[in-house]
């Protein structure tokens, strides 16, 4: 069994007032693709360096960690939906 992964390097960043509104957010974090690899599975979804995950499969990333580890309990394949 390998793990999900998405080929990136991640931050957590504190997201804008104006944002967590306009978003419906519930969280006042967001995890930043600061690097995306060239030819890893993230580039190839079509994200790009710079944006910023807040859900993953529906559920809210709370910080870069929590992100990592919900990909990880990911079977490599598997789907998942990058809001």
């Amino acid at each position: 069994w390998k793990r999900g992964h998405l080929g990136v390097t991640i931050k957590t960043v504190p997201l804008p007032s104006s944002a967590i509104k306009v978003l419906n957010n519930q969280s006042a974090v967001g995890v930043l693709l600061m690097e995306c690899a060239k030819y890893g599975p993230a580039t190839r979804a079509g994200l790009l360096k710079g944006d910023i995950v807040l859900n993953l499969n529906k559920k809210p990333v709370q910080s870069a960690e929590d992100l990592a580890h919900q990909l990880h309990l990911l079977r490599s394949g598997d789907l998942a939906e990058i809001e």
